[in-house]
């Protein structure tokens, strides 16, 4: 399960490679955090 999480962090990170949020922070971080949210929900 490790390794599914980590191919879908390099997609999400490849898919917006270049992007960034107001913030200017990556925009892969906004992903991770609503993918924790929903984690933590047990909504996985």
């Amino acid at each position: 399960q490790v390794e599914t999480v980590r191919r879908a962090y390099y997609c999400a990170e490849q898919a917006h490679v270049g992007q960034t949020r107001r913030s200017g922070e990556p925009y892969v971080t906004h992903p991770l955090a609503v993918a924790n949210i929903l984690a933590d929900m047990h909504m996985d």
